[in-house]
C-alpha cells in the first residue's frame, strides 16, 4: 500500500465520522480558513521493521495527523475544545481499512498506537483566528 493510498483512507474516515460538523481543508489542498474549520496535515515519519522472518514481512509506517482547528479569536477556548474533544473521539485507539472504513479485521491504518494518543500540541492567537493543533499518532501496515 502507498502514501496515496494512506492519504485517501485517512481523508474518508475524518470526511465520514466529522459529517460536516466545519468545513474541512485537506491535506495540501488550496483552503481559505474560515472561523469554526479545520484543516488536516498528515506528517509521515520513520519506517520500522514491524516483524522478521515472515514470506511477507510488516513495515510499520509512522506518522502524525495534525488537524488546525479555527474558532474566533478572543472568545476564550470554549468553542476549539469541544471540536478537540469530538476529534479525540474520532481518532482514540480506533482501526481504518485502507478504504477509509472502521476497521474489525486487517486494519490498514491504527491510531493511538503503542501508547501514543491524540494530544493538543499548541494554541496561538492569530487574529481573526485562535487555533489549536489536535495532533493524532498513527501506524500503518505494509506488508513486503
Amino acid at each position: 500500500m502507498s502514501y496515496a493510498t494512506e492519504r485517501r483512507a485517512i481523508e474518508t474516515y475524518l470526511n465520514t465520522q466529522w459529517s460536516g460538523a466545519t468545513p474541512i481543508g485537506f491535506d495540501g489542498h488550496e483552503f481559505e480558513p474560515t472561523a469554526n474549520s479545520i484543516r488536516v496535515t498528515i506528517q509521515n515519519g520513520q519506517v520500522l521493521q514491524g516483524s522478521i522472518g515472515a514470506a511477507a514481512n510488516r513495515i510499520d509506517h509512522i506518522g502524525l495527523v495534525s488537524i488546525q482547528i479555527f474558532t474566533e479569536s478572543g472568545k476564550g477556548t470554549q468553542t476549539w475544545r469541544g471540536y478537540a474533544e469530538t476529534l479525540d473521539g474520532i481518532f482514540f485507539d480506533k482501526r481504518i481499512t485502507d478504504a477509509g472504513a472502521v476497521a474489525t479485521t486487517n486494519e490498514f491504518i491504527r491510531f493511538s498506537p503503542e501508547q501514543q494518543h491524540p494530544y493538543i500540541s499548541g494554541e496561538v492567537s492569530d487574529i481573526p483566528f485562535n487555533i489549536a493543533t489536535f495532533v493524532a499518532p498513527f501506524v500503518r501496515y505494509e506488508y513486503k
